[in-house]
């Protein structure tokens, strides 16, 4: 359905294109008399809205339009209109600001590139706002929330998603609501705010479904799993993720297809399931490598890494994760770097090679602490405070546990901060206070404990019980050594009530295991 448009226009003409799209997604090209592409527009509009395209010439002369559709479906339909006229000064603001999106569609991949994409998208933001062109504002709000997610800079991002979602309101414009709703949940959980997530997740299923968009519905599940799984729900999180599946496979969309494999092996491997967690991670590496995804590949190989990790391979584990830390540094992921490093630092402090992980960590944070990732933060704050501890250092391990748990605080997710608990009772412990190691872990404990009991699947819970059973090991030792400080104080009971509980539901699990 590629087609061209010849256009003739004098010096100092004004033209404006207007293409309405009709179930099929065009990305309109102007090119100059010589036939050199002077700017190219795909705007987020999806395969219903209206593209449009705004040029002042320089020269006169014949000039062409070329449209094509962004995919190689092309069974939908759309229909072009054109405007000339003298340019006035709106006028040339609203073709400075097309070229300024054109340029930062075009950027390349990198940090830099991307970097310059956004002050590109500021610049024709402030244009189309004194232009008064409030469909345009909207569209190049989306274009620089999406922008500064990937760059990392996600409370950025959620203030421009949501100035788009409400100019999207004020026109009256309902298709794109549901794509703004699944982008500001996504956004909103990398915020470590859990419960605007889900009302944004909530709301992008509710609208897709009543516009008959099949697409956005299965984005919305897919990234409601993802929130499943971060609270602490897995069962939740893998029916959502089969349903996604197969609303992506029903959809040929193999891009979501390899998105919800990766997020599928991710939390297999959470569960422990390892040989499920690698047929899924290897699938999404497959498609992913097929569409020439790098970005994306350096995100699963570092999920596979991990896997590879923990079914003791560890040169493997090391080899893969070094090659997902390579790639995303060369396509400019910051917030993809620090979760590689994280891992490596992992990978370091479980071979023993406790300097090199307290070096990896700390880059992290560094990376972090710069994107404003909380949660990240959260996670890499507790993964160094106990690679400090078993270096040596409780005490610094213990500030460590405290500012995560300060996050944590904040955000919110119960199995995260029960880990981080624990840590911190280790330290404390190491430093002889047995007190406050102990308040933390009764803390932890009931966390644990109500995570389990809230599962639906035998599987499930056995993967967690032996998932915590060090926690439990910790609380024994704690109240037998309160006990040898303070006899009489009934330490000796708790202790032994304790190990006879986790024994007791160890024995139950198994049976109902068998049943």
């Amino acid at each position: 359905m590629p087609a061209a448009y010849r256009i003739e226009l004098r010096p100092g003409e004004y033209l404006h294109a207007s293409i309405e799209q009709r179930g099929v997604d065009v990305v309109a090209t102007l090119l100059d008399p010589a036939g050199r592409g002077l700017l190219s527009m795909d705007s987020p509009t999806g395969e219903r809205g209206v593209e449009e395209l705004f040029f002042v010439a320089e020269k006169g002369g014949a000039y062409l339009i070329q449209v094509r559709p962004f995919s190689k479906r092309s069974d939908g339909a759309y229909e072009m209109r054109t405007e000339r006229r003298a340019a006035t000064e709106s006028d040339q603001a609203r073709a400075a600001a097309c070229l300024a999106v054109s340029e930062a569609d075009a950027a390349g991949g990198d940090a830099a590139s991307r970097q310059r994409a956004i002050r590109r998208l500021a610049e024709a933001l402030e244009l189309f706002r004194r232009a008064e062109e409030i469909y345009q504002e909207a569209l190049t709000e989306t274009r620089l929330g999406k922008a500064l997610s990937v760059a990392g800079e996600v409370g950025a991002a959620a203030h421009h998603l949501e100035a788009a979602l409400e100019l999207y309101r004020q026109l009256g414009i309902e298709n794109r609501q549901p794509a703004l709703h699944n982008d500001l949940g996504v956004v909103y959980e990398r915020l470590g705010a859990f419960e605007k997530a889900r009302t944004s997740l909530d709301a992008a299923q509710a609208s897709a479904r009543s516009l008959g968009d099949l697409r956005e519905s299965t984005a919305a599940l897919n990234n409601l799993g993802l929130l499943e799984q971060d609270s602490n729900e897995p069962w939740k999180a893998l029916e959502l993720f089969d349903e996604a599946l197969a609303g992506w496979r029903e959809l040929k969309d193999r891009l979501g297809e390899a998105a919800t494999l990766h997020n599928l092996g991710t939390l297999y491997t959470v569960l422990g399931q390892l040989p499920e967690a690698r047929e899924s991670l290897e699938g999404a590496l497959g498609l992913y490598r097929s569409m020439d995804r790098r970005p994306k590949e350096a995100e699963t190989l570092a999920a596979l890494g991990w896997v590879r990790f923990l079914q003791g391979d560890t040169a493997g584990a090391r080899a893969a994760l070094r090659l997902s830390l390579d790639l995303r540094r060369a396509t400019g992921q910051p917030r993809g770097e620090a979760v590689t490093l994280d891992r490596l630092g992992t990978l370091s402090r479980e071979t023993g090679q406790l300097d090199q992980a307290i070096r990896e960590y700390r880059q992290a944070l560094v990376i972090l602490e710069r994107v404003g990732d909380s949660a990240g933060r959260a996670r890499t704050l507790s993964n160094l405070g106990e690679a400090l501890t078993l270096a040596g250092d409780a005490a610094g391990g213990l500030r460590c546990e405290s500012d995560a748990l300060e996050i944590l605080a904040r955000q919110g997710g119960a199995s995260a901060e029960a880990c981080a608990r624990f840590r911190r009772a280790r330290a404390e412990k190491a430093l002889g206070s047995l007190e406050a190691a102990w308040a933390d872990m009764r803390k932890a404990i009931p966390r644990l404990e109500e995570i389990r009991e809230r599962a639906q699947s035998d599987d499930f819970r056995m993967t967690y019980l032996d998932s915590v059973h060090e926690q439990y090991e910790l609380a024994v030792d704690l109240l037998m050594e309160l006990h040898a400080r303070k006899p009489g104080s009934g330490f000796d009971r708790q202790a032994l009530e304790m190990a006879e509980r986790r024994s007791e539901e160890h024995t139950s699990e198994l049976q109902s295991h068998h049943d």
